[in-house]
Order: structure tokens, then C-alpha cells, then sequence
């Protein structure tokens, strides 16, 4: 098992060429805790470059 952080998270996405959109983090239970669901997208073909670094 890997755990990342939310910056290495997106970090991880954009070295993948997805445009990171996302973040939902997943409140804390008795049987969870440190999960969250992020959401990127690829890039459209031709369209402009991302604006996030």
C-alpha cells in the first residue's frame, strides 16, 4: 500500500499528462481515514495549455 499526500497526488497526476480538477476528501471514521477521490482529465488536442503549475 502507497500513501501520498494531496500535493504529491496532483504532482503524480500532472507528470501523467492529466490536468488535475478535484478533491473530495472522505470524512474520518472507525474504519477510514486519510482517503480522498481526486478527479483529473486529459488535456483536449490543441486545446491551451493548462493554467495550473
Amino acid at each position: 500500500m502507497t500513501t501520498y499526500t494531496v500535493p504529491d497526488s496532483w504532482g503524480h497526476a500532472a507528470a501523467a499528462g492529466l490536468e488535475p480538477r478535484t478533491v473530495t476528501l472522505v470524512p474520518r471514521s472507525d474504519l477510514d481515514e486519510r482517503y480522498a477521490y481526486l478527479s483529473a482529465t486529459r488535456p483536449a488536442p490543441g486545446g491551451p495549455p493548462s493554467s495550473r503549475s
